[in-house]
């Protein structure tokens, strides 16, 4: 089923809305498939009467139910991935230099970010002769 505003086939009514809504349609359908999983992924397996939990893991069913059956959840999930993607690789170099490079509280993270995190979100150049023609 469709509507929802999902962006995934919900029916014409979709089709009438301007690209950029349907775009931010499907990142906050995707947001939302982004925290349905993660609330499946650390579950109350075993509650206790008193409102505790006793045992925590992945409820697979719920994962399933509420994301990996329906396409179009999936679909806007990987959206809202590129999306938030493409914003980290822009924003690379201002993070960066928003984050103090030493300090107890931020310094672990800033060197995480710019020796493992940073370098995997630049786009690797071809080196010459490998795949990229120099001149057509």
């Amino acid at each position: 089923g469709g509507g929802g505003g999902g962006g995934g086939g919900g029916g014409d009514e979709l089709c009438l809305l301007p690209a950029e809504q349907r775009v931010y349609n499907r990142v906050l359908s995707g947001l939302h498939s982004s925290i349905s999983l993660h609330i499946a992924r650390t579950y109350c397996l075993q509650p206790e009467t008193g409102g505790e939990c006793l045992r925590w893991g992945v409820n697979r069913s719920l994962a399933h139910s509420r994301v990996l059956a329906h396409k179009e959840r999936l679909d806007n999930l990987y959206v809202a991935f590129a999306v938030m993607l493409r914003a980290v690789v822009k924003a690379g170099d201002a993070i960066t230099a928003a984050v103090p490079p030493a300090g107890a509280a931020m310094g672990e993270g800033r060197r995480e970010w710019e020796t493992r995190l940073l370098p995997g979100t630049r786009p690797r150049r071809p080196s010459p002769g490998r795949g990229v023609p120099h001149q057509l």
